[in-house]
């Protein structure tokens, strides 16, 4: 769900649909608050799993073993996802006058970690 609801808002930003004229109505701003709703709702899920995992690394004392270059890029890549939930929640409350050149980049840095993870 996650995966897909990525790929929408990466499709929204090269379409140019995030701009003030296609978002003024309410049924072309709907699908990128239900993609957002989603991502957000999976981000979540991860960072929970992600943080009961620490500590029951921590509690059985295996805390070394927890710390690896794959949880770091884990937790980059939730640090990244969480940006750009940031990111577009501001943008649909102000109405996306412009989708700044920096979330392009962030959009499809997020899509292909977590196309890697699926593969």
């Amino acid at each position: 769900a996650s995966l897909g609801s990525i790929t929408r808002l990466t499709e929204a930003v090269r379409s140019g649909d995030l701009l003030v004229e296609a978002l003024e109505n309410w049924d072309r701003r709907l699908p990128v608050m239900i993609c957002l709703a989603v991502t957000t709702t999976v981000w979540w899920k991860n960072v929970l799993a992600e943080v009961c995992l620490l500590l029951g690394y921590i509690r059985r004392g295996w805390t070394t073993d927890y710390f690896s270059p794959s949880k770091a890029i884990s937790w980059l890549h939730f640090s990244m996802v969480l940006v750009m939930i940031v990111w577009f929640l501001f943008g649909i409350l102000r109405g996306f006058e412009r989708p700044p050149d920096s979330i392009r980049p962030l959009v499809a840095a997020v899509g292909c970690m977590k196309w890697v993870k699926v593969l």
